[in-house]
């Protein structure tokens, strides 16, 4: 039996030209889905004139590859979680595939974890094989870092990203893409603007203080622990000037602290 998959495709950006084209991790989640079989479907949120959608179109994988793309139309700067909620809610998917996070924008990786509990789907994050032995259950495959597996069985419906390390590399067909047909999408729903993200400054990394690395483990901890005889200054209830001028003037010792 093969699930009813729907692939979530976003843009990314050439390195070299910066065009905009097929993101690398969503386009293997896509030729993943079409070595798995079945029913494979591809949504895409923004806009449906963009040159970049019919590279999914040209993506070949099994010998298969789209006949159409889904791109529901949604204006740059809002939010389009309300307009692929609407879409998946209606299309009910027994597997929903993305990659692990967007190639441009934001990239935070937090879309399929809000889709998924939007949506009441089960998420498995970072998978790369993906069989379904009976109705209602699928067996998986996780990737887990240093090269181990883990194999997972779950029920449907499901959410999973696909590890893009392991993903097999689609193959494009500049014919397919020419053939294949952009179907465009009006949501009904009202899709809110983005706030824009804060931008500033890294922070300076703090310096660490320097440890003895001389001697037994507890010789380190004492001498990283303990003050020795004759250091530091011991100030009973004293003054908040006189506190933060002590504590300023140990910094400063410590070369914490630029010296004025």
């Amino acid at each position: 039996m093969k699930p009813d998959i729907t692939v979530l495709c976003s843009l990314g950006r050439h390195p070299a030209s910066d065009r905009p084209r097929a993101a690398v991790a969503d386009a293997r989640a896509l030729a993943f889905a079409l070595g798995v079989g079945g029913e494979v479907r591809a949504v895409h949120a923004g806009n449906p004139e963009s040159p970049g959608l019919r590279n999914y179109l040209g993506q070949t994988a099994a010998r298969r590859s789209l006949d159409a793309l889904d791109v529901i139309e949604v204006p740059a700067g809002r939010d389009i979680r309300p307009a692929l909620i609407e879409y998946l809610r209606v299309r009910n998917p027994d597997v929903i595939l993305a990659g692990v996070r967007a190639e441009d924008g934001e990239g935070s990786g937090s879309l399929p974890y809000d889709l998924a509990a939007a949506l009441g789907y089960a998420m498995v994050p970072t998978i790369d094989a993906l069989s379904m032995p009976g109705a209602g259950r699928v067996e998986l495959q996780q990737v887990l870092p240093r090269g181990r597996r883990r194999a997972l069985d779950a029920g449907l419906p499901l959410l999973a990203t696909i590890d893009a390390g392991s993903a097999p590399r689609p193959v494009f067909a500049e014919a397919r893409a020419r053939r294949g047909q952009i179907r465009t999408i009006t949501p009904s729903v009202l899709c809110p603007e983005i706030d824009p993200p804060e931008i500033r400054p890294a922070r300076a990394r703090p310096k660490r203080i320097a440890v003895s690395r001389g001697g037994s483990a507890a010789d380190r901890l004492r001498a990283a622990s303990e003050t020795q005889a004759g250091q530091g200054q011991l100030m009973i209830d004293p003054d908040a000037e006189d506190a933060a001028r002590a504590i300023a003037d140990y910094l400063r010792a410590e070369g914490l602290l630029r010296q004025r």
